[in-house]
């Protein structure tokens, strides 16, 4: 029989009272509710300026990693499966039941956050987790609680005995004991897993290890040998030695945690391999992790891990390259020059250029080296930028030494391969080295990969910069990192800095001009001045330089721009002169080729995908595939809108274009992708005419999506002479990031075969007939005039209503929102984050409700809803209920699409934005809703009763036209069915419509005014609070009902009741056996389908009223009927 915690802990309690009684002393076993924190062993982590310790006791939950600390110190993470659901999670901090907010910083799908800062200090503190797989038990140790310099027990040290009296300890000598790992992990749960360690060094065996990449770019760690807790001291340096094998061969990681820094290296195993690892501690104790999961090589392993022992030690450094100085040899001198006068950047000022994810740039010059949460400036996810540093005064050239910049780590995600370092003077810039990763002069040192950071350089002292002013170094990345480039310093050197050198101004060029000749092209030439033979040209798109000391007179193309305008700008640049001042050219439009895939060129639609080498899961099939020959590209990586392939570098997917054409006709190809985390970055394309043997015709290499959340599109032109006719196009992938598959959102095939559309007007006018139906509203494709301010904030926790909407924003997320309504139209209403984590898409939610078409969803009817939206810019990405698609906001209209589902029993469409930036206030138009048969169901619009003349003709409207017919406002408050967790979906009530007799689409003659109007008091739905059931009680097993007993709710207007068979199923919320709706906090449930069951589970939750919609609280914990 297996006894709970509860039963345990009070079978200790008797036992120790009966063994006092008797008079003498026993020692029971020690139980999870008798252990001191003071005896456990803590694993010391430090984030900023807090170091906390923590041990874990016992832990059951499915797929839980290490705790994480991070956030500058403010958050303590526990991670584990998202199977593991919020609403099925409590926690307990030292024995009470706490919610998200205050020391529980949040608790999510697979994840809970606690705050150690507002914890007490030199105190131990318990945490329980319970949630749907299992429950952890830990204790957080903040300061140093007993006074002392340590809390583990030395060994051998007497116990006391719950009488007081003492027990000795055992003088018999136990041997050699084998030395144990804090874990063994197998993720995919496949291999014999043992543990092979002797008394003095660490080994375990892993034989039939399975591992892939369903974990995507974590999964590496699917297999963990790991060690906690090691004792070092803090500030020397060690080496780790271990003996490791991989059948087949595989790579495997080494990762050292010390002092909240990770210091990390991969290694090639092939056989037998011997590994010397090098790191410094940060503290006194040190975690290991021997890592062999999927490093794109998914197989079945033999792993195995030996001899692996500690012991102090520095890494031996290397030979200088041949012809530089000493201090060039990897080994880092920076770290100890970087806070002196020698580093020039220290009184500089930083800044950047491009866009950036994230970070403080102003982080780039304080000469912190060591730290890195929160002190960074990250460019966009694989997009170019770059960091300055404006130095106080200009010096010369000449005089300074090197450039060095600290990065993250050494992750090849996290840092650029390839930079420029240019110096700027008076706004114009030259590129004076360029440093590569394939670079063997030295200027980038693996082995500086120390410390949990990557330090790059450019040493000018052996070569070098001509002498000339200075006052700016720019660090530029010319190609994107899918992490985004993440630097946390940057330092320029000078031992014996120089002013610059006085010089003449040089003469401007006459002019600089340009134009688009391509997608994804500039051409432009310079037109010099009177007497300025010899001359050069520094030319710059924007801020970027294109052409650096081109001649005159001579056209160059340039490559690699995103669609949009552009101006040049052309300055002088001449050898002993100060660069020229500026020139400008016109506006230069560079096309987009996502126009490409409407285009009437495009053969891929009406073709059909035939055959994907492998897919990423089940989600993704052969028939959702047809979505990317659609010529309808929408960002994303789901089923609805991509092929996405199984994870891996080669991927090869068919086209069936269902016709011949001429390969002589054939252009180009065109590729979108969403995600600089999966794409290709070469591409080989072959045509057929019979599906068995293609010849190749286009290919590219090297290509990075430069945006991310929004399309990219990769075009290869055909650059084969092939003949004759083709049919069948098959595309090869590979290269670029594929641990997560490849997202291709759409696929191109642009063929010239002169077919076009007419373009001849109709002879006659149109014959116009009554329509018998209700006419189909469609979203305007322009936006209305006049943004809305939202300037009232919404309710943090609770639903604020907003015009024909619902607006929601939660504390779990940090969210915090404000909204406005149209005075003149409830269907528009504007919404801006104002702050949030951006941990959830769901923080934030604009949410409309459609009580009127719950059943027939419910039945299973499919509607679409396409939601017009227009944000102030395009920082974010919204999801919508119903489609996982991130659908990336542009600034200007557009439409973001979904499905209406089924959230607490009432029809919704919700969109999510918890991803959008905080200077971006999103405005929502009228949403249309369609069925299955692309039938307008909302808004709802009465069919007109007479029939339009044969010419129906228009008169000019002197009101300003409405984006959709004239909606009058619901007398009634929209139905709100919210959840307590981040819900997925939501919904609001639909507003009757009235159809509008003015001509929506003709301008208005005189701008539109708007009156002024008196804010009104902002109705808001509170959610009540959590409910418990106090009691259960179910007689005998054959009883046919249960009492239950509720604890009351403050402001409920009822409660509904579940029971479960399981507490499986009661804390998914799945298969109730009963569910009741009751207004008393007493009440007794009879069902038939209580019979025969010794146990049963009970939950209860709260709700209120909006009207009549029922607006619930949280479930409670299940409780367990009991015997009476």
């Amino acid at each position: 029989m297996r006894l709970s915690k509860f039963s345990k802990k009070w079978i200790a309690y008797i036992c120790a009272i009966a063994l006092v009684v008797a008079g003498f002393a026993y020692a029971p076993a020690t139980t999870s509710a008798a252990v001191d924190p003071a005896d456990l062993d803590y694993t010391m982590v430090t984030a900023g300026d807090n170091t906390i310790g923590y041990s874990i006791v016992s832990n059951t939950i499915v797929g839980s990693t290490d705790p994480w600390y991070g956030d500058g110190g403010v958050t303590f993470q526990m991670i584990y499966s998202g199977d593991n659901l919020a609403a099925d999670t409590t926690v307990e901090i030292n024995g009470v039941e706490t919610a998200a907010g205050g020391v529980v910083n949040m608790i999510g799908n697979g994840l809970v956050k606690l705050n150690p800062t507002l914890m007490d200090d030199d105190a131990y503190t318990r945490v329980d987790i319970t949630t749907t797989t299992g429950s952890a038990y830990f204790y957080i140790k903040k300061g140093n609680p007993s006074g002392g310099e340590t809390t583990e027990a030395p060994t051998g040290e007497t116990t006391e005995a719950p009488t007081g009296e003492t027990v000795e300890p055992t003088t018999e000598d136990p041997g050699p004991q084998q030395l144990e790992w804090t874990e063994l992990f197998d993720g995919i749960g496949e291999a014999t897993v043992a543990n092979t360690s002797t008394d003095t060094a660490y080994g375990a065996t892993f034989e039939g290890f399975v591992t892939d990449n369903s974990w995507g770019g974590d999964s590496v760690w699917q297999g963990q040998a790991k060690k906690a807790g090691i004792a070092v001291t803090n500030g020397s340096s060690y080496k780790l030695s271990v003996d490791l094998s991989a059948t087949p061969a595989k790579n495997m990681r080494i990762q050292a945690l010390t002092g909240g820094q990770y210091t990390e290296k991969e290694y090639a195993v092939d056989g037998d391999t011997h590994v010397d690892f090098y790191f410094t501690a940060k503290a006194n104790d040190v975690q290991i992790v021997i890592a062999f999961g999927s490093i794109n090589d998914p197989g079945t392993y033999d792993i195995e891990i030996a001899n692996m022992i500690i012991e102090e030690g520095e890494e031996p450094t290397t030979e200088a390259p041949t012809g530089e100085t000493e201090s060039q040899a990897p080994v880092n001198p920076y770290d100890d020059w970087v806070n002196t006068e020698r580093n020039l950047a220290l009184l500089g000022t930083p800044s950047d250029t491009g866009v950036h994810r994230e970070g403080n740039v102003s982080y780039l010059n304080d000469g912190e080296v060591f730290s890195w949460d929160g002190r960074d400036g990250i460019t966009t996810d694989n997009t170019p930028g770059s960091f300055d540093i404006t130095l106080d005064k200009a010096y010369d050239a000449a005089s300074i030494d090197q450039v060095a910049v600290y990065w993250r780590c050494s992750e090849a995600n996290f840092y650029p391969s390839e930079y420029e370092v240019q110096f700027g003077y008076k706004g114009t810039f030259s590129t004076v080295a360029t440093v590569s990763s394939s670079d063997t002069s030295g200027d980038i040192v693996p082995g500086w990969a120390d410390e949990g950071r990557f330090v790059t350089h450019k040493d000018f002292t052996s070569d070098r910069v001509t002498s000339s002013p200075v006052d700016t170094v720019r660090i530029y990345i010319t190609k994107g990192v899918p992490y985004g480039a993440q630097a946390r310093e940057v330092a320029v050197f000078s031992e014996d800095p120089q002013d610059a050198p006085e010089q003449p101004q040089a003469a401007a060029p006459a002019s600089v001009q340009g134009n688009s000749p391509d997608y994804g092209a500039i051409a432009f030439s310079v037109t010099p001045g009177e007497d300025q033979d010899g001359y050069k040209y520094n030319v710059y798109a924007g801020d970027t330089l294109i052409g650096e000391g081109v001649d005159g007179n001579q056209e160059y193309v340039a490559y690699g721009f995103n669609p949009g305008d552009y101006t040049l700008k052309a300055v002088s640049i001449v050898s002993g002169m100060d660069p020229s001042d500026p020139v400008y050219s016109d506006t230069i439009t560079v096309a987009d080729p996502l126009d490409l895939f409407a285009s009437d060129k495009n053969k891929a639609v009406g073709g059909a995908v035939t055959a994907v080498s492998s897919f990423y899961n089940d989600d993704y099939t052969l028939e959702s595939s047809q979505c990317a020959v659609d010529g309808t590209p929408a960002a994303g990586e789901g089923a609805a809108v991509c092929i996405r392939t199984g994870a891996g570098q080669a991927a090869t997917i068919d086209i069936d274009l269902q016709k011949d054409y001429d390969a002589k006709d054939l252009e180009s190809f065109v590729l979108a992708y969403t995600n600089p985390r999966t794409y290709a970055a070469n591409t080989q394309i072959g045509i057929s005419a019979d599906g068995e043997d293609f010849v190749e015709v286009a290919n590219s290499e090297g290509f990075v999506p430069t945006k991310d959340g929004q399309l990219t599109a990769n075009l290869i032109p055909n650059t084969s002479n092939a003949a004759g006719t083709f049919r069948y196009v098959r595309i090869n992938l590979s290269g670029g990031v594929n641990g997560w598959g490849y997202c291709v959102n759409q696929i191109g095939v642009i063929v010239d075969d002169g077919e076009q559309p007419s373009t001849e007007a109709p002879s006659e006018s149109p014959s116009v007939e009554p329509s018998t139906e209700a006419p189909s509203v469609e979203p305007s494709t322009e936006a209305p005039s006049g943004d809305v301010t939202p300037d009232t904030d919404v309710t943090v926790d609770g639903w604020t209503a907003f015009g024909d909407y619902y607006v929601y924003t939660g504390s779990w997320g940090s969210g915090t929102a404000k909204a406005g309504v149209d005075a003149d139209d409830s269907s528009h209403i504007a919404v801006q984050q104002t702050s949030s984590k951006w941990s959830e898409p769901w923080i934030t939610q604009v949410s409309l409700r459609i009580p009127d078409l719950t059943a027939r969803v419910a039945a299973g009817e499919e509607f679409t809803v396409e939601w017009p939206v227009k944000a102030a810019n395009n920082d974010g990405k919204v999801v919508v209920s119903g489609n996982t698609a991130q659908q990336a906001l542009t600034g200007a209209l557009q439409t973001v699409t979904g499905k209406l589902e089924i959230k607490d029993e009432v029809a919704a469409a919700t969109v999510g934005m918890g991803w959008v930036g905080l200077a971006n206030p999103v405005q929502f138009y009228q949403p249309t809703v369609k069925d299955s048969e692309g039938n307008v169901v909302y808004p709802p619009v009465e069919p007109s009763t007479e029939a339009p003349s044969e010419s129906p003709t228009v008169e000019p409207s002197t009101e300003a036209p409405s984006e959709s017919p004239t909606v009058e406002p619901s007398t009634e408050a929209p139905t709100v069915e919210p959840s307590t967790e981040a819900p997925t979906e939501v919904t609001t009530q639909a507003p009757t419509q009235e159809p509008t007799t003015q001509a929506p689409t003709q301008k208005p003659t005189q701008a539109p005014t708007v009156k002024p109007t008196t804010p009104q008091p902002v109705p808001v739905i509170r959610i009540p609070d959590k409910a418990k059931v106090k009691k259960a009680v179910k007689k005998k097993k054959s009883a046919k009902k249960i009492k239950v007993k509720i604890k009351k709710i403050k402001g409920a207007k009822g409660y509904q009741v579940a029971v479960y068979k399981t507490k499986k199923k009661a804390k998914k919320n799945k298969k109730a056996l009963v569910k009741k709706y009751t207004k008393k906090t007493k009440l007794t449930i009879k069902s038939k389908k209580f019979k025969k069951k010794k146990k049963l589970y009970v939950k209860v939750r709260a709700y209120t009223l909006d009207g009549t919609v029922k607006v619930f609280g949280a479930w409670s914990k299940p409780k367990k009927t009991k015997k009476k």
